[in-house]
Order: C-alpha cells, then structure tokens, then sequence
C-alpha cells in the first residue's frame, strides 16, 4: 500500500471538526443536566426547619382590689343650704342616765348632751373589750414565761460555751505536759544510747537495750504529738459548737422579743378598737346652737341611731345628699368628711343617716353639717363632697371604668393569678361615681384585677405583666 493511499483511508476514519464540536456539546448538557439535576435534588431532600411560633403574650396592668378600693372616692355635688335643725344621734345601747343641757339651753358643737349607761345592757363591744383585756392577762403571764424561758435557754448555752472554751484550756495544757514529757523520755534515751556507745565497756546489749529504749521514747513523742494533736481539734469543734449554740439562743430571744412585741400590739390595737366602742356613750349636739327637742328621759333605753333629740343652729351650713349602699357602708354619724368648692376645702360632720334606703331610688339619705370653713359660704352655692368608697369584704367594691369590659355575658372584670394566667370573673354593676364603677363581687381583697389591657383578654390566656 502507498502513502498516498494510506494517508486517503485515514482521512476517511478520523471524525471531522464538526462531528467533534457536536459531542462537545453533548457532553456539556449531559454535564449541564446531572449538575441541574442533583441541585433539584438537594432541594427537594433537605432538611427543613422546625418553625415554632411563641405564643403571644397579652401585656396588662394589675392593682389589688384592696389598693383600687382605697384609691376610690366618690364625689357629690351639694347645694349648701342654711343649718336649721341637726339631729341629736345615739351611738350606742343602753340606759339615758343624764341630760346633761336640758331643753332650751345653748349648746357648742362637741358637747355631750345625753349620757347613756350600757354597762347592764349585753353589749358585743364591752364582751370584744372584756376578751380582749382578758386575752392580755393571759399573754402577760405567757410572755414572761416565754421570756424567761428563752433568756434561760441563752444562760444555758452561754454557760456551755464558756465551759468549752475552759475545758480546751485544760485540755490542751494537759497534752502539752505529757508532750514535754515524751522528749524528756526522748532525750534521756538518747543521752543512755550515746554513753552505751561511748564506753570503755561496751556491751553490746546494752547499747541494743538502749536503742530500743530511744525508739520507745520515740514512739511516746509520736503519740503525745497526735494526742496533742486530735485534742486541740476536738476543743476547737467543741467550742465552736458551743459559740453557735450561744449566738442561736441569743437570737432565739431576739425573735421571741419581736414576736411578743408584735403580738402584744395586735392585742393592744384590739382593746383600743374595743374601749372606742364602750366609750361611745355620749349623745354629741352636731353643731352649735339651741337643744329645741328631746325625745328622751331618764331611764328610757335607746338603740344606736336612735334620735333623742334636735338642735336648732345658731350658725353653720349643711349638705344633703344620696348615696348607695356601698359608699353607706363605709360611713358612721359623727364620721368627718371633706368638702370643697372652687375656693376652698373645708370639712363636714355627718349629722345623720337614714335608716333605710329609699323604696324609689335604693339609696340612702345623708345630712352633714359644717360648722367652719375658711371664707364665707353662702346658701345656693355648689359643693362637692369627697366621700370614702367601700372597701374589699362586704360584697361592695369600686373600681375604676377601665376595668370592667362589657361581653355578650355582661359586665365583666378579669384577675391575674401567681402563674400569670387570667381569670374573667361576671360582676354585677351597682352605680357609677364619677372615674369610679361600683360592682358587687365576692372577690378576696388581695385579687389581682385587670385595669389596662383587657379589652382582648379571655379566660385561660397568659399575660406579661407591665408596671
């Protein structure tokens, strides 16, 4: 075969540039198609994240019942009218055994007009005051006892420390004299070693005699050393007892000082509370002025609030008002209240009380007194009477508009517990005062209400608390 024949066959078996351009391309989308194919794959067959989502908490503000039921005031606006007549009110029950400005006579406001004996009357306040001062009899000899008691506790354990503290003294005075002993025995066994040594004749027994003393004196000086040793820890543990046994008696009796003191207070407040009550046997004319009826004699039994009699003013204003039961519950007759126009603030005295709501509006009449204000007041003008609101416990309670929402259910005010959940609670509204919403509840006064933030609120939701 020639070369040019050769040359012509593998001209016609070797690919052209064409046939070599289009299997690169084939090839490069092959490439293109796995490379395509496997990110397809990884996102397909990736992991996905867990989404948690946090639960959102509603933010609220809460206040104690207690604490919006002391902030509440129930203000009245009051026409001030002339003072004519003001009600001679009996705070107590018994027996009229004076009268001490008879008809007729003048009278300065504060002065006892009627006095009543209740002391052969059963009276719940003298049986509170005669437990009471019995109570303090009975504490006066327990607190002694209790005192005594704890002061001979500390005694005792002071006593105990200061026998620790001698007795290491002791101790250790005596583990150091057999110390000193045992290198007295140490040093004459070695000074008989050496001599058994240092012999003109030397006898071999006699020096082992010798060692062997030297090593028993020694083993003597090892245990005085651990003696001495285990004894001053030991009367160090036992006097450190001994001291925090004295320090905890000396704060037992602290504590028992503090609890008695705090006990006997209590007591002390009780009798207070008590006598104030026993002590309320004096009929006080309101205002100033003339004593132009008496309703009662000596020897007539009358029953607190009961009028028994009437003075005519000489001077002074008085207001009349309404108001509901709840505000009636937290007021007494001889009870000073606060008033005031756009001028000045003054001070009232409730005269009287109505002994029963009124069958038109359910509410109660209330008649005060003012004897003295700082600038004249004339009739006609307007006041506005700041009355105290009832407190947590009587079924009464006031507190702000803002929280009470009102639901298909009605009226409705919602509480916090100690795990920061709420608690709707369906309340039955009374009145109205003012920024004030009487409601009646049942609720404890150490409740946690709602006051800002409840408007989306439901039971069973948990809340972040706001200052």
């Amino acid at each position: 075969m020639t070369a040019a024949s050769v040359l012509t066959r593998l001209k016609h078996t070797l690919p052209t540039a064409a046939v070599l351009r289009s299997r690169r391309l084939l090839l490069l989308a092959l490439a293109a198609g796995c490379v395509t194919g496997g990110v397809l794959f990884w996102r397909t067959h990736r992991a996905v994240p867990m989404i948690t989502e946090t639960p959102v908490l509603f933010p609220v503000t809460v206040r104690t019942l207690a604490a919006l039921a002391a902030e509440a005031t129930v203000d009245k606006v009051v026409v001030i009218e002339p003072a004519v007549h003001a009600p001679l009110v009996a705070r107590s029950t018994g027996v009229v055994t004076a009268v001490l400005v008879p008809l007729g006579e003048q009278t300065v406001a504060g002065e006892a007009v009627v006095q009543i004996d209740g002391s052969k009357v059963p009276s719940p306040a003298r049986a509170s005051l005669a437990a009471v001062q019995s109570a303090l009899r009975v504490f006066a000899a327990l607190e002694r006892e209790a005192v005594h008691s704890a002061e001979l506790a500390a005694a005792t354990a002071r006593a105990a420390r200061d026998a620790a503290v001698s007795g290491r003294q002791l101790s250790r005075e005596s583990v150091d004299v057999a110390r000193r002993q045992a290198d007295l025995q140490v040093r004459s066994a070695e000074l008989a070693l050496r001599d058994a040594q240092e012999s003109d004749q030397r006898n071999d027994t006699l020096v082992r005699v010798a060692d062997i003393a030297l090593k028993a004196a020694g083993l003597a000086q090892d245990q005085a050393e651990a003696a001495r040793r285990t004894a001053y820890q030991q009367t160090n543990d036992a006097v450190t007892q001994a001291q925090l046994a004295a320090a905890a008696a000396e704060q037992a009796v602290q504590r028992v000082r503090v609890d008695l003191q705090s006990q006997r207070a209590s007591l002390d407040g009780q009798a207070a509370a008590a006598q104030a009550q026993v002590a309320a046997q004096q009929v006080v004319a309101p205002v100033s002025g003339e004593v132009t009826r008496l309703a009662v004699r000596v020897g007539d039994f009358v029953q607190p609030g009961a009028i028994v009699g009437e003075v005519t003013a000489a001077a002074g204003a008085q207001v009349e008002l309404a108001v509901s039961t709840g505000v009636r519950s937290a007021l007494s007759v001889g009870q000073t209240v606060a008033l005031s126009t756009e001028r000045q603030q003054f001070m009232g005295t409730i005269a009287r009380l109505a002994d029963a709501p009124s069958a038109e509006t359910a509410l109660w009449q209330v008649d005060i007194f003012i004897t003295e204000t700082p600038e004249v007041i004339h009739p006609g003008d307007l006041a506005t009477v700041h009355l105290p609101a009832a407190r947590p416990g009587g079924g009464t309670v006031f507190v702000p508009l803002d929280a009470v929402v009102i639901r298909q259910a009605g009226a409705e005010i919602f509480t916090v517990d100690d795990e920061d959940v709420v608690h709707s609670h369906v309340v039955t509204v009374a009145g109205y005062a003012g920024s004030f919403v009487e409601i009646l509840t049942d609720l404890p006064a150490e409740a946690r209400v709602v006051v800002a933030g409840n408007r989306q609120l439901r039971d069973g939701l948990k809340v972040a608390l706001q200052p």
